[in-house]
């Protein structure tokens, strides 16, 4: 199924990176869904790795903020990356 190509909004989508499973959608309305997997399968090392005690909390809380930092600047890069294609796009014709 082939995704709608329009600008979408930079806000609504840090909104949704937030959100898990949803995160999914929003990287898949600009394409770039397989980036998105691969950070997720990276948050989950880097939590392993910060909180690989199981009992430390801040451990934890540590990875869950690196995550959702990385998370929401990646979102924002890559929607910004979008809009900017989709607008070259219709200059052309």
């Amino acid at each position: 199924m082939p995704v709608s190509r329009e600008v979408y909004s930079v806000k609504v989508q840090m909104i949704l990176a937030c959100i898990p499973v949803i995160d999914l959608w929003a990287a898949y309305r600009i394409e770039k869904l397989r980036v998105w997997i691969l950070l997720w399968i990276g948050m989950f090392f880097v939590g392993f790795m910060v909180g690989s005690t199981g009992e430390d909390i801040a451990g934890t809380v540590i990875g869950f903020l690196i995550g959702l930092g990385a998370a929401l600047f990646l979102m924002r890069y890559l929607t910004m990356e979008w809009n900017r294609k989709i607008s070259e796009d219709y200059k052309k014709f």
